[in-house]
């Protein structure tokens, strides 16, 4: 289906309001530049990795695309009209020439990528924003052994007209960011730190004067698979969790106060390992628990007529004080690689692992009922607004694409850059 320029005619019948909202073009014009430090498009088949919007019409993509003499780079495009035209923006060199070197026949940017480590851009506002992430090194040039991680942060506070880069002597340098989210005044990381161990940050948006935090719970599995984390802030309120493929080992809760305090996790009554957080407000919550979690076994606390290794979706009506199961999700939801998203009154979405391969799902109804919405394995899922949204979507093949709805996720559409 062909994109759309946003429209919005408002026609009032008797009684009756009807608002709607039209979509992207598929025409790239020129664009009101979102800074003065504009790239000149030497490059051609941009494929995004990651996408933050701070209002319903400044968004950035950050991806890899086809530049000088075939090879690939790392490109960071801007919209300020909600996604209808794209400006390149101008990178540091040295991120450039650190996320294209090749390894392995591949450039840096994507190899962190597909081991779910790769870089992401994030803005909290029409200002301030961080590309951050791991890039993979060799540490024995010429052999394919001896690769590390090395965790890099760049920070803009005009927009996106000059970038910094962020020295944080707390971080292990060959660890990883788990997750980047502000709300209001304050932004929050979560990160590796030496000593081997999870910890938090957080600063004032518009400053890079990151303090460590305290997180009481926060601490790092005996084993299994790579760690994650999520940071879901609501205004005051906030949750965060970490974990891997065995389950949650930390999780905390922003009490309001601006503290954090010890809170038990969704799953975690019924022994099942829990999936990522999604909220529609300060007080409604929903999450996907896995029946069985790592022990392998279906708890008496579990939904009735569960069986192992189902997933089911839990809301909260009380911030996260308590869950209840509503229904079994036909596709699972991995806390490693999956998303989630919930909006009011009663939408929700979810990627999962399905019969017929990776699908971008969506309920209307409080998750009771649910079907497929777009095709593919969502690396993302944000909302902005109760009708617009985006998401990273990867196809079969490893290539990704930014999707963008504009009436609440019944309809989502490739974004033309």
């Amino acid at each position: 289906m062909r994109l759309r320029w946003i429209t919005a005619v408002l026609v009032i019948v008797s009684m009756v309001g009807v608002f709607m909202i039209g979509r992207l073009s598929a025409e790239n014009g020129s664009a009101r530049n979102a800074n003065p430090h504009v790239a000149s498009k030497g490059f051609s088949h941009f494929k995004p990795l990651s996408a933050s919007y701070a209002t319903t019409d400044y968004g950035w993509a950050l991806g890899t695309a086809t530049c000088h003499l075939g090879r690939e780079c790392l490109v960071l495009q801007a919209t300020v009209d909600g996604g209808h035209a794209w400006t390149p923006v101008v990178l540091p060199a040295s991120l450039i020439k650190a996320a294209g070197r090749t390894i392995q026949n591949s450039i840096a940017a994507l190899l962190a990528q597909a081991d779910g480590t790769g870089l992401r851009v994030y803005f909290a506002n029409r200002q301030d924003g961080w590309i951050y992430g791991t890039l993979p090194y060799h540490t024995q040039p010429g052999s394919v052994y001896g690769m590390t991680n090395q965790v890099v942060i760049w920070s803009t506070h005009d927009g996106g007209s000059h970038w910094g880069e962020v020295h944080l002597s707390w971080i292990n340098p060959q660890g990883s960011i788990l997750d980047l989210e502000a709300s209001g005044p304050t932004a929050y990381l979560m990160a590796w730190a030496k000593g081997f161990h999870v910890a938090l940050a957080k600063s004032v948006v518009g400053t890079d004067n990151w303090q460590l935090d305290a997180a009481p719970s926060l601490g790092v599995p005996a084993g299994g698979g790579a760690v994650v984390g999520q940071l879901l802030l609501r205004g005051s309120k906030g949750w965060l969790i970490e974990g891997n493929d065995r389950g949650i080992i930390g999780s905390d809760q922003l009490d309001g106060t601006g503290h954090w305090v010890t809170w038990r996790p969704p799953c975690s009554s019924n022994d099942d390992a829990d999936g990522l957080l999604a909220a529609a407000s300060g007080s409604d919550l929903v999450t996907v628990c896995s029946i069985g979690g790592y022990g392998g076994y279906v708890s008496p606390g579990g939904p009735p007529g569960a069986v192992l290794a189902s997933n089911w979706l839990y809301v909260s009506r009380d911030g996260g004080a308590t869950f209840h199961a509503v229904s079994h999700l036909p596709q699972p939801v991995f806390f490693q690689e999956e998303a989630l998203a919930y909006l009011e009154p009663g939408v929700i979405f979810a990627g999962g692992q399905g019969t017929s391969g990776r699908n971008l799902l969506g309920s209307f109804d409080g998750g009771r009922q649910w079907q497929k919405v777009y095709a593919g394995q969502a690396l993302s899922l944000t909302f902005t607004s109760a009708a617009q949204g985006y998401s990273v979507i990867q196809d079969s093949k490893g290539n990704g694409s930014l999707i963008m709805t504009f009436d609440g996720g019944r309809n989502w559409e490739r974004v033309p850059f």
